[in-house]
């Protein structure tokens, strides 16, 4: 039988305690190494739409936001409301390049006499010919994108919002990062498309027609 003094169970807790010691020192040494690189990289992320917006749209001289407020404020003092289908395609455009993701929010519907929400029955997913009208939508403006960008190997998730994962199988509606100015104008032109919302925030109180 082997007997152990005191001393050596206190050079024990003593190197236990060195062991701990060096382990999160390790750790803090690391983290402070990797921590700089995740803030980097996290900043890289949210700036990246900017950059990327202030290369697509270079070309395309858009609208200030003070020009924007000044429309949103004279159709609310003649009008009492304000409605974006009242605004042109390149205030819509603009008002779009403004925001902090560049998401428009589309709804649409079957056909330009249709109704502006489906019979759902006795489910809550859209009704198949309701989601192939949405996945035409998606394609085209997948496609306009992709020459735009000059990026062909874009896909719809590059395109959703960041708290979108996938398509909406619920309601007719559609949220897009757009970049391309002429999937407003042709869009617009479709009657289908029943609304064409930028995120855009004037600060400015809206009265939005129902």
């Amino acid at each position: 039988m082997t007997f152990y003094s005191s001393n050596f169970h206190h050079q024990v807790r003593i190197a236990g305690h060195y062991t701990n010691n060096y382990k999160i020192n390790t750790m803090y040494k690391l983290l402070k190494k990797v921590f700089p690189l995740l803030i980097a990289s996290s900043l890289f992320t949210i700036s990246c739409f900017t950059k990327q917006n202030t290369v697509k749209y270079k070309n395309h001289k858009i609208l200030s936001k003070v020009e924007i407020n000044n429309f949103i404020r004279e159709e609310i003092k003649n009008k009492g409301k304000f409605r974006w289908e009242a605004a042109s395609d390149h205030l819509i455009y603009s008002a779009l390049m403004h925001t902090d993701d560049g998401i428009l929010y589309i709804t649409y519907r079957i056909s330009p006499d249709g109704p502006e929400l489906p019979n759902y029955g006795d489910s809550n997913k859209l009704p198949k010919e309701w989601i192939n009208k949405r996945d035409e939508i998606v394609q085209y403006i997948l496609e306009k994108e992709r020459k735009y960008r000059n990026s062909p190997n874009l896909e719809i998730n590059d395109l959703l919002p960041p708290w979108n994962t996938d398509l909406d199988n619920r309601l007719p509606s559609i949220s897009f990062q757009i970049t391309d100015p002429s999937i407003i104008s042709e869009l617009r032109k479709d009657k289908t498309i029943t609304r064409m919302t930028p995120g855009y925030e004037s600060g400015i109180h809206i009265l939005y027609e129902k």
